[in-house]
């Protein structure tokens, strides 16, 4: 099934660009690092998140470490980089503002549509894929138009996609992080990133 007509990376960016914005506009003594889209398993909705530095304090644990089979180290990473450990920066103004309302319902009409063309369930991969690559598409077409900043700015902060309780979630993390931001940042901090993936 051809997805393209739906132009699902640009209803994205435009709610990613909207919420992106407003986040860091109303938080000017915060230092933005994070930047994530996330959705879950079965791709019917999208929203954005975000990480700071102030914000990493507040949600770091307080006594580290916690775990018996994480260093403290690769606990620190966790909640600086998974999206589901943000806090008050987890799906950012989806109860007051639902930026990403239009995006959602373009997804309903995405699996309505293919469900009617193909079967849910054989059109669950290709559709799941389509997503992934518009998450990322819309990524890059923000960092090209100057959403996650310039210069020493840009070189502090990641833009990525990530899926929720999901065994996709670490490939994607991985392909985002890499197509989205190198050239841009430096390779320590996406190693950094990708430390407690599986490589």
């Amino acid at each position: 099934m051809d997805f393209s007509s739906y132009n699902l990376d640009a209803a994205i960016a435009d709610a990613a660009r909207n919420a992106f914005g407003a986040a860091v506009a109303e938080n000017p003594d915060h230092k933005f690092f994070g930047f994530a889209l996330t959705t879950l398993a079965e791709v019917q909705y999208i929203e954005c998140s975000v990480n700071s530095d102030r914000n990493f304090e507040e949600i770091l644990p307080k006594e580290i470490p916690y775990s018996r089979t994480m260093t403290e180290l690769q606990q620190k990473l966790y909640y600086k980089w998974y999206p589901n450990e943000w806090g008050k920066f987890e799906y950012f103004g989806q109860e007051d503002r639902d930026f990403f309302a239009p995006v959602n319902s373009l997804l309903q009409c995405v699996e309505a549509d293919a469900t009617a063309a193909l079967g849910w369930e054989e059109s669950f991969d290709a559709r799941r894929t389509y997503v992934f690559d518009m998450m990322i598409a819309a990524l890059k077409a923000l960092d090209d138009s100057g959403c996650f900043g310039s210069g020493r700015v840009r070189r502090d902060r990641l833009a990525f996609a990530d899926i929720y309780d999901d065994p996709a979630a670490s490939e994607l993390r991985a392909r985002s992080v890499r197509e989205i931001n190198e050239g841009h940042v430096p390779p320590a901090l996406i190693t950094e990133f990708l430390g407690l993936e599986p490589q």
